[in-house]
């Protein structure tokens, strides 16, 4: 079942700052289909376990997660580029940042998805100017997405963790 969110018991759990291996086992094991269903936002289980605050994620949860995946669900694949724009537009620290492209090194080394870097820093300074309060004195050099970004982060009001999205700074393209 589902909530009203549409999330699962397993994006429940997942966003759960108390974590249990063995309850994941019984979830996937009776649930296996919750590991590729998304929610009301369009984001899986794995998602919250990669973007979670708690720093201590136990590894062996993450590692079950994504084992279980990818061998019930082999050819689903992961939308790498939009997990990033998702965290730029939740002003997610550099902490989760690196566990998601870490995550994705180590787990998912197969996956040949050229990560937009360009895009996300676009995002992620787009994020900044909003927070700040300055993103009007730009309007005029903005493009209508850019536009359409900015007026999104305005309008959602999400992040906290302003500095460190301003020491993050990603020139170019590059290959993840």
């Amino acid at each position: 079942g589902r909530d009203t969110l549409g999330m699962t018991p397993l994006h429940i759990l997942a966003c759960s700052t108390k974590q249990n291996l063995p309850l994941y086992q019984f979830i996937v094991a009776n649930y296996p289909k919750s590991l590729i269903t998304v929610d009301k936002w369009g984001y899986l289980p794995l998602f919250y376990a990669i973007r979670s605050n708690n720093n201590n994620f136990p590894r062996e949860i993450l590692q079950f997660l994504i084992h279980k995946q990818k061998s019930a669900y082999p050819d689903f694949s992961l939308n790498w580029n939009e997990m990033i724009e998702s965290l730029c537009r939740a002003g997610a620290s550099l902490d989760i940042f690196q566990r998601l492209l870490t995550t994705r090194q180590t787990f998912f080394p197969e996956d040949d998805t050229t990560i937009d870097c360009r895009k996300a820093a676009r995002e992620l300074m787009i994020h900044c100017l909003v927070r700040c309060d300055c993103f009007e004195d730009y309007y005029s050099v903005w493009d209508d997405d850019t536009m359409e970004v900015a007026n999104a982060f305005q309008a959602s009001g999400t992040g906290d963790d302003i500095q460190s999205l301003l020491s993050l700074h990603i020139e170019g393209e590059c290959d993840i």
